[in-house]
């Protein structure tokens, strides 16, 4: 959720999943691990690692939200 406030400044905020199992653990089919990188997977990533994606994905997320004047919180 993004918010602007007084003299054009803003908050960003920010709420994210990181899946526990790390990359090369064997995780059950139907677990958020699994499912994210069948996905990263189709998306062309050969060796795809969720949870390092998702702190490479929030951090983008963040820069591009500075650009534009706004702070996460």
């Amino acid at each position: 959720m993004a918010l602007r406030g007084k003299k054009e400044t803003g908050v960003l905020l920010i709420n994210i999943y990181r899946v526990c199992q790390k990359a090369g653990t064997r995780a059950g089919p139907d677990t958020a691990y699994s499912q994210i990188w069948t996905k990263l997977r189709k998306q062309g990533d050969k060796n795809p690692d969720p949870r390092n994606k998702c702190l490479e994905d929030v951090s983008n997320l963040i820069t591009e939200w500075a650009q534009k004047g706004y702070h996460p919180l």
